[in-house]
């Protein structure tokens, strides 16, 4: 699972995340440097690294940004994307 927030202090129940799936929680954070988190925006190449082009992808977060990320995951070859979107 991939958690991106701008602050670490925006991560909601990460305790229990991290109980739970260990080392397969990656967080990013994008406007905060912390040294246990990738320091960045989830690009491509993590989603690569991890998932093959038949990976069912699940993307949670505003409309502008699932399109977005949708739109880029699209053009790398990935067809199953499924969302969950809020303003």
């Amino acid at each position: 699972m991939f958690y991106s927030v701008k602050h670490s202090d925006e991560l909601l129940h990460y305790d229990k995340l991290n109980a739970i799936l260990g080392n397969n929680l990656e967080i990013f954070t994008t406007r905060e440097k912390e040294n246990h988190f990738h320091n960045k925006r989830i690009g491509i190449d993590d989603i690569s690294r991890i998932a093959d082009i038949d990976t069912n992808i699940y993307i949670c977060g505003s409309k502008s940004f699932n399109n977005e990320f949708k739109s880029l995951l699209q053009e790398n070859g990935y067809k199953k994307t499924h969302m969950d979107e809020w303003e």
